[in-house]
Formats: structure tokens, C-alpha cells, sequence
């Protein structure tokens, strides 16, 4: 299997994920932790919207994946960006 869901979670497992673990106090099961659902369904999104711009795009090769006004806060209560 290989489709679009397959490559998004890999871009969740292998990119996303080490970056929030490095700047932000999440719990270790945070993925599958219904406290932090809304963060699981935007990061999924941003992930979508940067395959598509990389999709659209002829001459880049790179795209940010980002998400505006998450209003989830870690362990720690810092705001998650």
C-alpha cells in the first residue's frame, strides 16, 4: 500500500512528530490521546496542504508544513505552533 494516507502518515511519523517531541512536553502516547485530537487532525491537514503545494509546483522542491491558530497547549501548558 502506498497511497495518499500511507505517505501522510509517514511524513507524520518521520517529520512532524520528532519535531513536536523536540520542542514541546507531550505525552507519549499523544497520537492516539483524545486530549490531543485536534493537533492529530491539523498536522494531518497541514501534511495534505504541503503535498499539494509540492504537487502544484513545477520548480520547488520544498514546502513548510504549518498550521495557524492550533489552540492546544502541551504538557507544560506552552502553546503548540
Amino acid at each position: 500500500m502506498c497511497g495518499g494516507r500511507d505517505w501522510d502518515r509517514k511524513i507524520l511519523d518521520n517529520i512532524v512528530v520528532p519535531y513536536l517531541r523536540k520542542n514541546f512536553n507531550l505525552p507519549e502516547n499523544f497520537l492516539v490521546n483524545d486530549n490531543y485530537k485536534k493537533l492529530r487532525h491539523i498536522a494531518l491537514f497541514a501534511i495534505e496542504q504541503a503535498k499539494i503545494e509540492l504537487s502544484l509546483k513545477t520548480s520547488s522542491e520544498n514546502a513548510i508544513i504549518q498550521a495557524d491558530d492550533l489552540s492546544c497547549k502541551d504538557l507544560d501548558g506552552q502553546e503548540i505552533y
